[in-house]
């Protein structure tokens, strides 16, 4: 299932999509099942508290 965010407002600038499976060819990543942290529209290693 693929999600899309078409707008962002500040009250929502962070996002965590549990148990997602992700493809990351640059990492060698190859669907695997882990958590995913957005913020700002980047994904980045943890979020906020």
């Amino acid at each position: 299932m693929l999600w899309r965010v078409d707008e962002v407002s500040e009250e929502m600038a962070e996002l965590l999509i549990k148990n997602g499976v992700v493809f990351d060819p640059i990492n060698g990543v190859r669907g695997e099942r882990m958590d995913i942290c957005i913020r700002d529209g980047k994904i980045v290693e943890s979020l906020r508290g």
